[in-house]
């Protein structure tokens, strides 16, 4: 393929693509996952799932205590919606490995040179172990082995613990219409979020 095409197709990929993301939409209905903002009503966010929106205000169903509350969508100062699942395998590794190394260091720091003369009986039909090692050396494999040690625990500790995945829906989307019914006389009033 030609340079000129090759940069062409760039080019247009480069625009496309956030075209492609900016096209995706995410809509607050009832049963979603919400996390409100709404100092007006409660100091901590509110976290729970829609029950309905009926006008001006939402309905959640909070988590921690099930009960239901009417949020007025003027209150709001920030609206998130969840959007899946994390895991978090990764921070569980570099936690876990960071304290391994740690503990490795300190639980070493008293390591001596090991005498050249004396062994170490094996325990089962005489034999003997002398490695050899330096303080250093001991103090090198302490620190490894905790690393790898508490890292795997940690990676394990982080693969089974998930959290919500968060995406803030902007308020400026949140509309209120009114709207003819159909085959009756008045008016509906309509709330959409979305984004």
């Amino acid at each position: 393929m030609n340079a000129p095409v090759m940069r062409c197709l760039i080019a247009i990929a480069a625009v496309a693509w956030p075209g492609q993301l900016a096209a995706q939409v995410w809509e607050v209905q009832s049963g979603s996952r919400v996390r409100i903002t709404a100092p007006g009503i409660q100091s901590e966010q509110l976290v729970g799932s829609v029950s309905a929106i009926r006008g001006d205000t939402i309905l959640l169903k909070l988590d921690a205590t099930e009960e239901e509350r009417a949020v007025s969508l003027r209150s709001l100062e920030r609206i998130e919606l969840s959007v899946g699942e994390k895991r978090h395998t990764l921070e569980g590794l570099l936690i876990g490995t960071g304290a391994g190394v740690l503990l490795g260091f300190l639980a070493s720091r008293g390591a001596e040179d090991d005498d050249p003369s004396g062994c170490f009986n094996l325990g089962w039909g005489g034999g003997c172990f002398n490695p050899g090692l330096t303080a250093g050396e001991k103090r090198g494999l302490a620190v490894i082995g905790g690393g790898f040690f508490f890292g795997g625990v940690g990676a394990i500790v982080g693969a089974l613990t998930k959290s919500d995945r968060w995406q803030e829906v902007p308020l400026a989307r949140v509309r209120l219409s009114l709207v003819p019914q159909r085959g009756r006389p008045g008016l509906v009033l309509l709330a959409s979020v979305s984004f």
